[in-house]
């Protein structure tokens, strides 16, 4: 499970589910026991990737960077939905992986870097939007 948490981030919670699954199926106090390895184990699995990206990049990245994720919630991107009508799919092949896209990878740490000075920069110039403005969908 740790090692599938690597591609997929969101089963990082899981272990906090598992409890009371464990639980359910063979009693509390054993439940608890292989509830302690299993977080153990996932913990070591992940301990050497978390170490790694740490020391490399200087920055705690535990499982991969936020792909452009604050920008996605800044106001530049909800003018770029609500004014300029565009959808999911062309922003992200016109603006993030538009031209030059590969100087500012957002998978990349110095691109994930990049895209959330960006975010921040519209934020603190339209704090209002940022605070009203709802969720594309």
């Amino acid at each position: 499970m740790a090692i599938a948490a690597l591609v997929r981030p969101m089963l990082l919670l899981f272990p906090l589910a598992a409890l009371p699954l464990f639980w359910m199926l063979i009693g509390r106090r054993q439940g608890v026991r292989v509830w302690a390895v299993y977080a153990v184990s996932a913990f070591l699995a992940l301990a050497p990737w978390f170490v790694y990206t740490t020391v490399r990049f200087d920055a705690v990245i535990p499982l991969q960077t936020s792909n452009a994720l604050l920008w996605q919630g800044s106001p530049e991107y909800y003018r770029l939905i609500h004014e300029r009508r565009m959808g999911y799919l062309q922003i992200w092949s016109e603006v993030i992986y538009g031209p030059g896209w590969e100087r500012h990878d957002p998978t990349s740490v110095a691109g994930d870097r990049w895209w959330t000075r960006r975010a921040v920069r519209s934020i603190a110039d339209d704090p209002v939007t940022y605070s009203i403005s709802d969720s594309p969908t």
